[in-house]
């Protein structure tokens, strides 16, 4: 099949989250345009039905794979489809150069900004591991992206062009334009369990809450169970829910009285897009992508009696979204800063 974007995106590690909101919102935007190559993990089967227009390849690696030949598939996805436009890769290091446009996009800021941040000793050695090959790829790549202008300002990469592309808000843009009578109900979400998340003191905002704003207040907690401390799991006011699809996300996020983020470090304002515009209120980390989604927008900074650091409230109502993009505007910005690239090697 000849595509009318000679574009291969590389997605095979995002099964989840942001990650797969970004590969789930470029393909179909790509299946609409024509089409393009996404290189895939098996648990994203579901797209191949869902936006045909593309073509995918499945790619399924061990950790160890991963570890000692990330690169090694590549060949067979480009070898049969002559050399490709674009070679996009999300958070996966660039071995070497693939594409006329060879475009990295940083995922996880953790492998850059790990000092400080606390996380078990495996997540640690991993991101001591990756940092280097993420960085000793840049000199392959046309382009850098990420997804705040603090990530940004981690890149040490000379001369490369380097550019700020946020994740869309079609959901966050959707439910803003809406006028809705939706009542809230008596819930507080808190999403995602890694360490960096620091849940003890989600769950402590949780607690406080409760105590002074509704004795009927329950907490939805969406990640990995196995991370969660036993004190938090076994409080039967306490949901863990595991690891819910995006569908369900949404419809929890658009029904809770709070949204609550306490996490040390984050690339983006993904998360946090999706739960101060959807939820009632919101008191997430005082950190700067949460300062730039929030940019000119009405919040306070506040303290939470029992923690050391301070953090921001925000009510949905007061918010007027002028920081966010659709994921066509996102798409629209990529395609075009490749376009002037290739322009610019054509002449």
């Amino acid at each position: 099949m000849k595509f009318i974007n000679n574009y291969i995106f590389n997605f095979s590690v995002s099964r989840s989250g942001g990650g797969f909101k970004r590969l789930y919102e470029y393909a179909r935007v790509f299946s609409r345009k024509g089409g393009a190559h996404f290189i895939i993990h098996p648990d994203s089967y579901s797209l191949l039905s869902e936006f045909p227009n593309n073509e995918y390849h499945i790619i399924h690696q061990t950790k160890r794979k991963r570890l000692l030949n990330d690169f090694s598939y590549l060949q067979g996805v480009v070898g049969s489809h002559g050399r490709p436009d674009l070679y996009y890769s999300y958070g996966i290091p660039i071995a070497s150069k693939v594409a006329r446009v060879n475009w990295f996009h940083l995922s996880n800021v953790l492998p850059l900004a790990y000092s400080g941040v606390p996380m078990t000793l495996f997540d640690g050695l991993k991101m001591r591991l990756l940092g280097p090959r993420i960085k000793a790829g840049f000199k392959n790549a046309d382009v850098i992206s990420a997804e705040s202008e603090y990530s940004l300002g981690l890149i040490n990469s000379g001369d490369k062009n380097l550019l700020l592309s946020v994740n869309g808000s079609d959901d966050e843009i959707n439910h803003s334009n809406k006028v809705s009578d939706n009542i809230k109900k008596d819930i507080a979400v808190v999403m995602g369990t890694y360490q960096h998340k620091a849940i003890e003191e989600s769950y402590h905002i949780f607690k406080m809450l409760k105590r002074m704003r509704s004795s009927s207040l329950k907490l939805i907690l969406a990640g990995d169970p196995a991370r969660v401390p036993e004190m938090i799991k076994s409080d039967p006011d306490v949901t863990v829910a595991g690891h819910l699809s995006r569908k369900e996300l949404m419809r929890i996020l658009s029904d809770a009285k709070f949204y609550i983020s306490t996490t040390y470090i984050e690339n983006s304002y993904n998360a946090a897009s999706e739960g101060i515009f959807l939820a009632e209120e919101s008191f997430i980390s005082n950190i700067l992508p949460h300062l730039e989604l929030l940019n000119g927008e009405n919040y306070k900074i506040t303290t939470i009696p029992g923690l050391t650091r301070s953090f921001i409230h925000t009510e949905s109502r007061l918010l007027n979204g002028a920081n966010i993009k659709s994921w066509d505007e996102v798409v629209d910005q990529m395609v075009g800063e490749v376009r002037r690239i290739l322009n610019l090697k054509l002449n």
